[in-house]
């Protein structure tokens, strides 16, 4: 199949309808033989520009695997669902369904996070406008102005018996009025603050994720749910669309992996590979997950006892418990418990009590342990599916501030050349505190998509600063504008050359075993390590002699690469890369 017309722009748009596109069952026809892997990044309001790269890159690839964290993770389910109905139930019209739940949802971000009673103060703040004043303010009108009433009133009636009608007089009891204002305001809203701090303690997130009673939209959660079985099923219920749907043997299947960050144990997982073995209590996650989602755990899981059920099996985790665990944004979502067993701390107690290796091993305890947000550890999981040598396309979106001066009409960049970061400016407190916290969270991302392995396939998306992330207040036109990114980063990740990524993906894999036979040489061949390793000399434990004989053999072979001809032309790639063996997640 050729690329994408991307000049059908003008005759796909439809002036009398409200969505950007409009596309037919026909766009999205099966297509088993062109697969890609897609990356979405997280980014809160950001990732209205996710739902156009689906759809457009799906106009040419079926979906093999999507990876995606925190508010990425949101459209990768949606993607799947599509997916889904297209590889599986034979029906595109999952990809139109996509369309028309975002494009109808377009007008009411702002609904999708709705905050727990008590919380209202706070997420005013999140949702208002300008900078942090402005927004406290926002936050705390109420409290101001009902206690800056009180406070007044309160000193004049202290003043009024020594009132008279001289000039001074009046003077002073102004100036004692505005003083009882600013003290009542002051206290009030000090109270109302240590309030929020009790409520957010106990919560650790001022959303559930679930629809407040008595609001006209539903919420995150509730919206995501309706939305994945609709795009998934059509018209005819169908059941909660789980991971093993995905992913049934005997046909192709749908690889989505979302990456959540395991607090307690300040470690990523990626979800549902590295799914644990534990239990969950169902009164907690009734504040999380719908009905729905509850009755079908309840269904595939069995009573531990103690007000616990436990964890399903992968298989049958839906794709919305993930979704919710990966974007449970900090501060704003609740995060999500489990409870699992931990072996380690009491073994090493144990051994700091001098115990020995022979005892018996310590009795394991259940402990609570809280996911939240993927992007505390992976904001950009550009390192899902690599492959050395890619039988098909992985395409990414990222997410950058608008460099200034930057007026053109395109917000997306593919920078095939880029050998280094942006510099960004860091002057106040708050920038300080802002680049500190993004350099420790995204440092590998960011390093890792410099890599010419990786840049080329990276559509980035500048975004101004009342644009995306926690701009929860935008309209329909500023998600629209949001959504027409998408739609030029996934036209022009489409148009590009996948035959040259190959042969890029070869030389980078060429100059990497190298550098690993360069180093692997000096103490495989010239220290004597493989003698030693072959004839049983070094201990290699319950290796056979035959075992001994294959990995030598294969070691002798990856240590000869480094003293073949070099090709003249085979430069390092800019900036080099380095292969290593790294833990999976």
């Amino acid at each position: 199949m050729g690329l994408p017309d991307l000049t059908r722009e003008a005759s796909m748009t439809n002036a009398a309808s409200p969505f950007l596109v409009t596309y037919s069952p026909e766009d999205f026809r099966p297509r088993p033989r062109d697969p890609c892997d897609l990356i979405l990044e997280g980014g809160v309001a950001s990732g209205a520009v996710h739902p156009y790269v689906v759809l457009e890159l799906a106009r040419k690839h079926r979906f093999n695997a999507i990876g995606a964290t925190s508010a990425g993770a949101n459209a990768g389910v949606l993607a799947a669902a599509a997916e889904y109905a297209r590889t599986v139930r034979g029906d595109p019209g999952g990809f139109l369904r996509l369309q028309k739940i975002c494009e109808d949802r377009a007008g009411g971000l702002g609904e999708l996070f709705q905050e727990s009673p008590g919380f209202e103060p706070l997420m005013a703040m999140v949702k208002g406008r300008g900078g942090f004043m402005a927004r406290l303010l926002a936050g705390f009108a109420r409290p101001l102005a009902t206690g800056g009433l009180a406070g007044a009133l309160l000193a004049l009636a202290l003043a009024v018996g020594g009132w008279s009608a001289s000039f001074p007089a009046l003077l002073s009891t102004l100036v004692i009025a505005l003083g009882g204002a600013v003290l009542g305001a002051l206290a009030a809203a000090g109270m109302a603050g240590l309030g929020l701090a009790r409520r957010f303690n106990a919560r650790l997130g001022i959303c559930t994720g679930l629809t407040r009673r008595g609001r006209g939209m539903p919420a995150i959660t509730d919206w995501l749910h309706e939305s994945i079985q609709a795009i998934a099923h059509g018209d005819v219920p169908g059941p909660v669309l789980t991971f093993g749907d995905l992913e049934a043997q005997g046909r192709m299947p749908i690889r989505l992996r979302l990456i959540t960050s395991n607090l307690s144990q300040q470690k990523p997982h990626t979800l549902p590979e590295a799914w644990p073995e534990g239990r969950y209590r169902p009164a907690e996650w009734a504040r999380l997950f719908p009905p729905a989602i509850l009755q079908h755990l309840e269904a595939c899981t069995h009573n531990t006892g103690d007000g616990t059920r436990s964890l399903p099996h992968w298989r049958d985790l839906p794709i919305l418990v993930a979704s919710r665990m990966s974007m449970s944004v900090p501060g704003l979502f609740e995060p999500v418990p489990v409870e699992l067993l931990d072996v380690e701390t009491p073994r090493r107690v144990r051994e700091l009590a001098g115990g020995a290796a022979s005892d018996p091993p310590p009795r394991a305890e259940w402990r609570r342990v809280l996911f939240s947000d993927g992007g505390f550890t992976s904001n950009f999981p550009i390192h899902l599916f690599d492959a050395p040598l890619p039988a098909w396309p992985t395409y990414a979106v990222d997410f950058e501030a608008l460099p200034p001066g930057a007026e053109g009409a395109s917000r997306v960049a593919i920078v095939e050349g880029a050998t280094d970061t942006r510099i960004h400016p860091v002057g106040s407190a708050g920038e300080f505190l802002g680049a500190a916290l993004a350099t420790s969270r995204n440092w590998n991302d960011l390093l890792l998509s410099l890599l010419p392995i990786h840049r080329g396939r990276i559509a980035r998306v500048h975004l101004a600063a009342d644009q995306g992330g926690f701009n929860l207040g935008m309209d329909r036109a500023g998600v629209q504008t949001l959504m027409r990114y998408g739609l030029e980063a996934g036209r022009r990740l489409a148009a590009t050359s996948f035959e040259d990524h190959q042969v890029l993906r070869a030389r980078a894999l060429y100059a990497g075993l190298v550098q690993v036979s360069r180093q692997a040489r000096k103490v495989w061949a010239r220290g004597g390590l493989g003698a030693d390793f072959r004839d049983g000399t070094a201990p290699t434990g319950d290796l056979t002699p035959r075992d001994r004989d294959h990995i030598a053999s294969a070691l002798d072979a990856l240590t000869g690469i480094a003293g073949l001809p070099r090709s003249r032309n085979a430069a390092q790639p800019d900036p080099a890369g380095q292969t290593r063996i790294t833990p999976k997640y």
